[in-house]
């Protein structure tokens, strides 16, 4: 049964919505905790609320989702980080949503990239570089077998820009170090 939000009248929606969250709030008085209303129809809002709850134990993790996010709104390239199963993390690509999986293609190349790391190079971590002869250009990074770097680009970047995707590739290889850390301990 499919029912959509034009189906309801607003005020039975607000009524529910405010009697719901007098219930909930109630109900964890006793707590510490944080809330936030969103919807369905927010994607990226509630991706990132779904995110933010799965890294919410680990502040370390927590602060360097945060600090990409303002990094790759500096950088003059299209970059998604995501885990190597292609479910991403963060991103500055239109079209794309956090919390939610990469297209099949982008899913098989960063899959194939990573039996290459493994089973060729043997190593945790690689690179991978394709280019046509229009210029266009994909990076892939693999780090510590679990993130993956997209960056796509046309050209070569300004020095700027190649300066803050060098210290955002950086703390990728850390995240994945806190990442390691955090599940051994």
């Amino acid at each position: 049964m499919n029912l959509f939000l034009k189906d309801y009248q607003k005020e039975l929606l607000d009524t529910n919505v405010k009697n719901v969250k007098e219930v909930f709030l109630d109900i964890f008085k006793g707590y510490d905790f944080d809330y936030m209303l969103t919807s369905i129809y927010q994607q990226d809002e509630l991706a990132k609320v779904f995110r933010d709850i799965l890294i919410s134990s680990y502040k370390d993790l927590k602060k360097s989702v945060e600090k990409a996010e303002s990094q790759l709104e500096e950088i003059k390239a299209k970059i998604i980080v995501s885990d190597v199963s292609g479910n991403v993390i963060v991103h500055n690509v239109q079209g794309v949503s956090s919390g939610l999986m990469l297209r099949g293609d982008l899913r098989d190349f960063i899959d194939a990239c990573n039996t290459v790391r493994e089973n060729i190079f043997m190593s945790d971590s690689a690179q991978f570089k394709g280019l046509n002869e229009d210029g266009k250009e994909i990076e892939l990074h693999i780090f510590k077998y679990i993130i993956s770097v997209l960056v796509m680009k046309t050209g070569e970047l300004d020095r700027e820009s190649q300066d803050k995707l060098n210290i955002l590739l950086n703390d990728m290889k850390l995240f994945a170090d806190l990442i390691i850390s955090a599940h051994s301990d």
